[in-house]
């Protein structure tokens, strides 16, 4: 999972909060502390063969459940940072999404 707080980061990477967490039955949590006030974008996938990598097809589609914060959905690619944003506020925040695929 990638927690990106810009949309720079998001499109590449750099710059996110990258975790490996190994899911247990249908859900996995993950827990981030002493985030900055601001907007993030999640982007997620399963990775079922363990490469360490998002599987597609010939022409880009992936082939593994993947999953982006609001849910967002990209029409030709993923979403945007902004269909994919959420602002984090002081407190406990709670970001909940669906894996697709």
């Amino acid at each position: 999972m990638a927690l990106c707080p810009t949309s720079g980061a998001y499109d590449t990477e750099q710059g996110c909060l990258t975790r490996v967490v190994r899911v247990v039955g249908s859900t996995a949590e993950i827990t981030y502390e002493g985030l900055e006030e601001g907007r993030y974008a999640i982007k997620t996938f399963h990775d079922v063969n363990d490469n360490g990598e998002l599987d597609t097809n010939w022409i880009g589609i992936p082939l593994e459940p993947y999953g982006f914060s609001n849910d967002a959905m990209g029409t030709f690619g993923p979403p945007s940072f902004e269909q994919a944003g959420f602002v984090v506020k002081p407190g406990a925040n709670t970001v909940r999404l669906r894996m697709k695929g």
